[in-house]
């Protein structure tokens, strides 16, 4: 899987990777991804204004 290469290699922070997800992960799922190195977790459906204003968190 690439999330595990990324956080085997060292290379998930350097990374700004954002999950967008339908489906039901738990709150410790989301948790232990976020302490390997992901930024951040939406849950769909999102409002677009959400999508923005984690995209202008990158710039």
């Amino acid at each position: 899987m690439w999330f595990e290469e990324l956080v085997k290699d060292g290379n998930i922070n350097k990374q700004k990777i954002v999950l967008f997800t339908a489906s039901s992960v738990s709150d410790i799922e989301i948790n232990n991804l976020i302490k390997k190195g992901v930024h951040s977790c939406l849950r769909k459906p999102v409002d677009i204004d959400a999508v923005l204003d984690k995209v202008s968190q990158f710039q």
